[in-house]
């Protein structure tokens, strides 16, 4: 019982402002929020010699997403386009799914190599291999 700590003193040593500040800096203020498109989920894995990063980009076709190298960041671009409507379709019961734009960026903890980056694209997953040297910042084509 001895090392038990109250639960407000628990709050207070794991809490910290900042890093809530910055995760709500790093949240999409810009139209995507009022479309609903929000960024894709990643994951990002490290190897001996790159880093190798998935987007999930369901719904998105290769010619609608865009890669871009600068130093060690990262950034993906996609853009869909909503099908057209009009007011009379009354076939539409339901409708959740969304089009519009998204932006995320991100930084690698050590300079990667654009020379030597690649980026494919299947099923609905963007991934991106990023070797670990320093290089040029350069727009990748995806496979």
């Amino acid at each position: 019982m001895a090392n038990l700590i109250p639960f407000r003193r628990m709050l207070r040593a794991h809490w910290s402002p900042w890093d809530d500040l910055m995760q709500l800096a790093s949240f999409p203020w810009d139209e995507t929020l009022a479309t609903g498109v929000l960024y894709p989920a990643i994951d990002v894995e490290e190897t001996a010699d790159a880093y190798i990063v998935k987007a999930d980009v369901p719904g998105y076709r290769k010619g609608d997403l865009e890669v871009e190298l600068n130093g060690n960041t990262v950034t993906i671009r996609g853009k869909t386009m909503e099908a057209k409507r009009t007011e009379d379709d009354d076939n539409i019961i339901y409708q959740e799914r969304r089009a519009g734009e998204f932006r995320r960026a991100f930084t690698m903890p050590k300079d990667i190599s654009s020379d030597g980056a690649e980026a494919t694209f299947h099923d609905g997953v963007l991934q991106i291999r990023l070797p670990k040297v320093e290089g040029e910042g350069r727009r990748l084509s995806i496979n």
